[in-house]
């Protein structure tokens, strides 16, 4: 599990209040062939997790638990397009063991609204006990469109010899995320910053104010849309050059619009310099941060936006064996 941290202070604004909680165990390292199926540690009171023994006294705490996290479900709006149906496939019985220890270590009290729905996953907001907005971005496990994230995932070193079962799969991409997302942060990129993983479930930073999410560029229109377009590439570069990872799906569907401001998010897909199809992945970001950048009031080629990136290297090629021999 990635553990819970105090937020980074970002290069042009204040911290994310994150409170410091009961710290959870840490899986980074960990060959995750075996993550993704901690429930009958959960149940049995691993004390590794956190929890006791199986006593009468601890279920009926746990009962209690789910109770209230089903209360918390069972309010939630259905306001997102989240049918019941829908609800029920997002929130099983492994994924309530999971709020269940976020909530019981303190790094979330209570779930507000839905925010998104799409193939892979759920995001809704949430409260922690500070009263911080935070956003929890649950994977789907029942009918989730998992079967093309292998090329993401095969060739990453980081996760070699994972079990391409479902739900190993599924925890896999949820600690991937949360990886490169820290990555970025460290780098001074745009991106939401990471608190918590385990499992299914990755707790991140809510972009957004009091009136709700903030909206995709897509569906904004920008004042100035050079700044936009250059302050969108530097960060793609260091991306790029410093983090080492090429996003693998950057539109303006995958970017934030917040306090005049672009967060770039979905990071999960982003594979390391050093993946066989890292190049074929940057060269279709290239395409699409020229489509969408003329499409906004920034016209730039493909040449251009490579040249950006890339620098004075000729090609994806030349600076990736420079980075090697500077290794």
């Amino acid at each position: 599990m990635g553990r819970p941290k105090a937020a980074r202070k970002r290069k042009d604004g204040p911290p994310v209040r994150v409170p410091a909680p009961t710290p959870i165990e840490d899986t980074e390292g960990v060959d995750l062939e075996d993550d993704g199926d901690h429930l009958q540690a959960m149940e049995a009171g691993d004390p590794d997790l956190g929890l006791g023994a199986d006593t009468p006294g601890r279920r009926t705490k746990d009962e209690r638990w789910y109770k209230t996290i089903e209360a918390q479900i069972e309010r939630l709006p259905r306001s997102a397009g989240i049918d019941r149906r829908t609800m029920d496939e997002v929130f099983d019985r492994k994924t309530l063991m999971t709020l269940y220890k976020f909530i019981s270590n303190g790094v979330i009290q209570q779930l507000e609204y839905p925010v998104s729905t799409g193939k892979e996953a759920n995001v809704f907001t949430a409260t922690t006990p500070e009263e911080t907005w935070i956003c929890i971005k649950i994977f789907r496990t029942s009918n989730a469109t998992f079967h093309d994230v292998l090329q993401y995932i095969q060739g990453d070193p980081r996760f070699q010899g994972i079990k391409k079962e479902k739900r190993g799969l599924i925890a896999a991409w949820t600690q991937k995320e949360y990886r490169n997302l820290g990555r970025a942060i460290d780098v001074g990129v745009r991106v939401p910053e990471p608190i918590a993983n385990f499992d299914n479930v990755l707790l991140m930073e809510f972009i957004g104010d009091e009136t709700g999410p903030a909206p995709r560029l897509k569906d904004v229109v920008v004042d100035d849309p050079e700044r936009v377009a250059e302050e969108i590439l530097d960060d793609y570069r260091s991306l790029f050059t410093k983090a080492r990872l090429v996003h693998a799906d950057l539109s303006e569907y995958n970017i934030l619009w917040h306090q005049d401001k672009h967060v770039i998010i979905d990071v999960g897909q982003a594979v390391l310099l050093e993946h066989p199809m890292a190049e074929e992945f940057f060269e279709r970001d290239v395409q699409n941060m020229s489509r969408f950048m003329t499409k906004m009031g920034a016209p730039r080629d493909v040449a251009t936006v490579r040249r950006h990136v890339l620098g004075d290297a000729e090609h994806f090629g030349a600076l990736l064996s420079r980075n090697r021999d500077n290794e």
